[in-house]
């Protein structure tokens, strides 16, 4: 669904789990990019089984929603099984895409009352010569912002799972695992308050090698939860972290 910069109200029933938006794995959720205000509201709705394609608006980052310079209010929301593309693997392979629940590009985004849970971001392309090197896995299981301001308040991310990096199947270099299971937050703001983090997880790290030459892993993801890059400022205020993990 692409709003085209229009002040409206998507409201689903009193319960997110009656009013459900389900792809299969088709498509996005919604795409806000227009310079839509911050009166822009999505309520009461369940985004579930999304997926950002490497050729869609927004290339392959958020598979629930994608938002760029625009601003965007989810209250009582679920976005929850929505995924990020892999990396393109071969001879110029590229990393997963961000944000497999949300990413935001320069973008002001409040949630309230959500649940992101089970969304993943995609993992990074592959090689199969040892002179190329592959890709990282994707950031922000969750939510990736680059730039902008997130505001999360009373919301819970759990099971959400950064990108595994690209392999390498001749033997050469390994890849990173993606960053933030929950959460990557670069040059951007963000406000957490009264937010639990449950059970997220950083990328794990590529492999090397083949049956007769196995050369380990890439370094695992930073931040089971949150991870912050370029100067991103987070504040958390009266939150839990429970079980989550790097890569």
């Amino acid at each position: 669904l692409d709003s085209r910069g229009k002040d409206i109200v998507i409201q689903g029933s009193i319960r997110a789990e009656d009013s459900i938006i389900d792809a299969q794995g088709a498509a996005r959720g919604f795409l806000i990019t227009h310079g839509e205000p911050a009166t822009l509201l999505i309520e009461n709705l369940t985004i579930r089984n999304r997926f950002a394609a490497p050729t869609a608006t927004g290339g392959p980052h958020g598979g629930g929603v994608y938002v760029a310079d625009s601003s965007v209010k989810l209250r009582s929301c679920i976005i929850e099984s929505c995924r990020t593309a892999d990396g393109e693997s071969g001879d110029t392979p590229t990393p997963g895409g961000d944000g497999g629940g949300i990413f935001g590009l320069n973008a002001s985004v409040l949630l309230e009352d959500c649940r992101v849970r089970a969304n993943v971001a995609g993992a990074g392309g592959s090689v199969t010569d040892y002179r190329l090197i592959p890709e990282r896995g994707g950031h922000g299981g969750g939510l990736a912002a680059q730039g902008g301001e997130i505001v999360l308040r009373d919301t819970e991310f759990s099971n959400n799972q950064a990108g595994a990096g690209g392999m390498d199947l001749d033997g050469g270099s390994h890849a990173d695992g993606g960053c933030g299971g929950a959460l990557r937050i670069e040059a951007a703001r963000v406000a957490v308050d009264q937010v639990r983090f449950r059970g997220n997880a950083a990328g794990t790290g590529g492999g090397g090698g083949n049956e007769d030459n196995y050369q380990g892993r890439g370094t695992g993801g930073h931040g089971g939860a949150i991870n912050i890059a370029d100067a991103g400022r987070v504040k958390v205020l009266s939150s839990t972290f429970i079980d989550n993990h790097a890569g």
